[in-house]
């Protein structure tokens, strides 16, 4: 699964946390940038990680992805837009 597709809707995104439980059932439902690329890709030790951070800065010219992500006023459409022009 590629992180565009885990992030497929507003109620699949979140801040300020790499995931969380939305509808109670046990399970992480909801993530953040980061916390979506750990759910598709595994844990952060991986190689893609580094590809993903220099894309990421290409497209956004932000260093940090969880600055990015959790900047007050940060919107969905914002979040989807960039992970299209990453294309993970």
């Amino acid at each position: 699964m590629k992180i565009c597709e885990l992030l497929s809707a507003p109620e699949k995104w979140t801040q300020g946390q790499y995931s969380k439980d939305n509808d109670g059932d046990g399970v992480d439902d909801c993530f953040c940038i980061l916390g979506a690329f750990r759910q598709c890709y595994g844990d952060f030790t991986n190689n893609k990680l580094e590809k993903f951070y220099h894309k990421f800065e290409e497209v956004t010219g932000y260093l940090s992805i969880v600055d990015w992500n959790d900047e007050p006023g940060r919107t969905f459409e914002e979040v989807k837009e960039v992970i299209n022009k990453i294309g993970m």
